[in-house]
């Protein structure tokens, strides 16, 4: 959220404080208006927010990540530009504002958002061309962000209501296809994409681990008990509380199934 306060400070030092007044110009201030200061600056900001936040952390290893952390960005700087307009045309802008614009942002932030988790990725297992696909995520946003707001903005000589939303018209569709089309990718090559781990108990006596359906402790006879026995995750040890679906230390999915196939 706070980042519209810088973008909107950038936006008013590259074009003055009625930037948006490009939009009654010809096409081509409408096009640099849309493109190079709107498109440009925005997304350049969501993106510096993740870029110098969440992508040093161990936990974004992986596209879904990026979709997860660019579309929160997003969201952010989605309600700050929301309020501001509600402010300035009165509150029945959300009405429209808040569906198609907020989204949309989510759509075009989520071009850049998949890239720097494939990026991120590569580089954790030592492969290149990571800034290659961040540039072209980059731009792909940008250029989508650009087409929803040309149309708004190129509104000279006689055009219409239906001329100012066919940008919008566009833009949005291509958008949705292009989120829904990066989250299943990102989702089927995700490396935690059913990763499940058998809870485990240690014997209170020697301390060896046993899955939940082992009865008796093969180290040294003595009987598990199941239900008050700390159980911990196979994957990382750490312990999980009772009727955990996830643990809280790695992520991986705490498989219940052992428990219940227990004689």
């Amino acid at each position: 959220m706070l980042i519209a306060i810088p973008i909107s400070i950038a936006e008013v030092a590259i074009a003055g404080p009625e930037h948006r007044g490009l939009a009654g110009g010809d096409a081509l201030s409408a096009a640099v208006c849309a493109f190079a200061i709107a498109g440009l600056v925005e997304e350049l900001g969501k993106f510096f927010v993740v870029r110098a936040t969440m992508y040093r952390s161990p936990y974004f290893d992986e596209p879904m990540r990026g979709l997860i952390y660019s579309s929160a960005a997003a969201l952010g700087f989605a309600s700050i530009e929301n309020l501001v307009y509600m402010v300035q045309a009165g509150a029945a802008v959300i009405l429209v504002r808040g569906i198609e614009c907020t989204l949309g942002h989510v759509f075009f932030a989520s071009c850049w958002g998949y890239s720097l988790g494939a990026a991120r990725r590569r580089a954790d297992q030592g492969r290149r061309g990571g800034g290659a696909l961040v540039a072209l995520g980059l731009t792909a946003a940008i250029a989508l962000h650009g087409l929803w707001d040309y149309g708004l903005m190129h509104t000279q000589g006689d055009s219409t209501d239906l001329d100012r939303f066919a940008g919008p018209s566009i833009a949005f569709p291509v958008g949705l296809i292009v989120f829904l089309a990066l989250s299943r990718l990102a989702d089927r090559s995700s490396p935690h994409r059913g990763r499940t781990a058998h809870p485990i108990v240690n014997c209170p006596v020697c301390e060896r681990s046993h899955p939940l359906t082992a009865r008796f402790c093969d180290g040294c006879g003595h009987r598990l008990d199941r239900a008050s026995a700390a159980q911990f995750c196979g994957t990382c040890q750490a312990p999980i509380p009772s009727g955990a679906a996830f643990c809280e230390s790695c992520g991986t999915r705490a498989e219940r199934r052992a428990a219940r196939t227990g004689g």
